[in-house]
């Protein structure tokens, strides 16, 4: 199996090295950006990533539900996505999230967690109903 191409977005400089790394060990390519801004123009300029692997919460105005929503557009849902988050209640994204596949992780990410969900599809449909508390 080739490796993937990810788009790692998270605020949190020490949570890019490991994790990036832990995915590099994976043997896959991953491109990291601190800022859902920075994200959003990579996924608008044209880079084609297999997937999207993204904190929910940052500071600022957009946030990691944004750039996912903006990466599932773009790529007309061809994009795998996975949500890292402390969040136990995602309702208040429930209506973002009604509209995408996705996996959903909870900090901290261990490795084997984090390989079983860059392989396998994701854990939601967008034909839920509603969106479960917690799928760690």
């Amino acid at each position: 199996m080739r490796g993937l191409d990810i788009l790692f977005l998270d605020d949190d400089q020490v949570v890019c090295e490991i994790l990036a790394a832990q995915m590099k060990r994976l043997d896959h390519n991953v491109t990291v950006v601190n800022d859902p801004k920075a994200a959003i123009k990579l996924l608008q300029s044209g880079s084609d990533f297999d997937v999207l692997v993204t904190d929910i919460s940052m500071p600022g105005d957009l946030g990691g539900m944004d750039v996912a929503t903006a990466a599932w557009d773009l790529s007309e849902g061809r994009i795998k996505i996975i949500f890292l988050t402390g969040f136990l209640d995602l309702t208040k994204f429930s209506e973002p999230l009604s509209k995408m596949d996705y996996t959903y992780l909870k900090k901290p990410v261990r490795k084997a967690k984090l390989a079983e969900a860059l392989t396998r599809a994701p854990t939601t449909q967008h034909a839920r109903t509603s969106v479960p508390a917690d799928r760690s």
